[in-house]
């Protein structure tokens, strides 16, 4: 009987010790299994909010690095700025899974900031966004509410500018218009030229758009784009000057050289050569007087013209240099 509980009692240490060493062996194992953890399954972002580095996601540290794997089909390492829907990062280290979950929302209307009011002169075109600056990472409608902007009629207005963006954020901004009168005047209405003389129409206008002049009788008077005409044979044009829909009109009469002109009769012909009217003076753009080379007047804009043609188009000598 005692050798038989003995017996027992051996199997049941031996048993014991085998268990210990399988503890042991099962322990060991698992004080070598890695960890690996990270902070949170899911963050929200705002469109434009910058994503930090993958592994500030990380909880364990102390980790392997060249053990780290990084893998995300719609973001990249080098990525800061994700776009707005749903991005999955999945962390590989030593052979455990971990997946982080980006969800980017745009919920941030565009910003929208006025550069100047619109200043233009009636009928002119441009574009209000121009006069406005837009900041918004997204794609953008704009849409301008002018229905109470008289565009042809000089006064101020306001147009309401709305701005959309493709997720249905949006801001108004008010831009005040101001339309100033177009101011077109042609410094001679009426001209008298001989065949083969040319001159040119001198207009005044406080716009930038060009000028845009036709001949009503292309075959007596032409006209380039800049105004220059030339008589081609005798008879009666009408060169008009068009701006924004507004014109004024310059009435020119072709005579042949047979023909003596009409207002010779009025100028006195003598040997002094300052009464000469076949030399050259200068004009500006925008006096109405004739000047010698040498006038103060000239500093901004000098344009030679013959006496006789500064004559026939009302302009006058310059009381400052008496050319």
């Amino acid at each position: 009987m005692n050798k038989i509980i003995k017996d027992i009692l051996k199997n049941i240490f031996k048993a014991g010790i085998l268990i210990i060493i399988l503890l042991g062996i099962t322990g060991c194992g698992l004080s070598d299994k890695p960890e690996f953890e990270l902070k949170t399954d899911s963050i929200d972002l705002e469109y434009g909010e910058e994503l930090d580095d993958f592994k500030t996601y990380i909880k364990t540290s102390d980790i392997d690095e060249d053990s780290l794997e990084y893998s995300c089909d719609t973001i990249s390492e080098s990525s800061v700025f994700p776009e707005v829907g749903k991005h999955v990062i999945t962390y590989d280290y030593k052979g455990i899974i971990r997946k982080l979950e980006i969800n980017v929302k745009d919920t941030t209307p565009p910003n929208i900031t006025k550069l100047s009011d619109v200043n233009i002169i009636e009928n002119s075109q441009f574009k209000y966004e121009d006069y406005i600056k837009i900041d918004e990472l997204s794609k953008y409608d704009i849409d301008v509410d002018d229905n109470e902007v008289k565009y042809s009629v000089p006064g101020t207005y306001n147009a309401n500018i709305k701005i959309t963006d493709e997720y249905g954020n949006s801001s108004n901004i008010t831009i005040p218009v101001v339309i100033n009168e177009l101011q077109l005047q042609a410094v001679v209405d009426s001209l008298n030229l001989e065949i083969n003389q040319s001159n040119q129409i001198n207009i005044k206008t406080n716009s930038n758009t060009p000028i845009q002049y036709t001949s009503s009788d292309n075959s007596i008077v032409s006209v380039d784009s800049s105004g220059n005409i030339k008589a081609l044979k005798a008879g009666n044009a009408t060169i008009t000057a068009c701006v924004n829909e507004k014109a004024v009109t310059c009435n020119v009469t072709v005579k042949d050289k047979s023909i003596p002109r009409s207002s010779h009769h009025n100028i006195p012909h003598h040997n002094n050569s300052s009464h000469d009217i076949t030399y050259n003076v200068y004009i500006t753009k925008t006096g109405d007087c004739y000047h010698n080379s040498s006038c103060g007047y000239l500093s901004r804009s000098k344009i030679a013209i013959s006496k006789s043609s500064a004559l026939s188009q009302g302009y006058r000598a310059c009381s400052r240099c008496n050319p």
